[in-house]
């Protein structure tokens, strides 16, 4: 997965450039030093169920 990131306004500011792999039963670390109240979404590489849990 990656992380894109958007404005105050709702526009798309940036995206990571590459997907990291996300195992199953492990913290992964996808971004660092976001500030606080920093809009965010993840990006996925399939369109498949995905099932996990996210520390923001």
């Amino acid at each position: 997965m990656k992380v894109c990131f958007y404005k105050s306004n709702g526009k798309l500011n940036y995206c990571q450039s590459t997907f990291k792999l996300a195992k199953k039963g492990k913290w992964t670390v996808i971004a660092t030093d976001v500030k606080d109240g920093v809009k965010f979404k993840l990006s996925f590489t399939t369109s498949a169920r995905a099932v996990g849990k996210v520390a923001a």
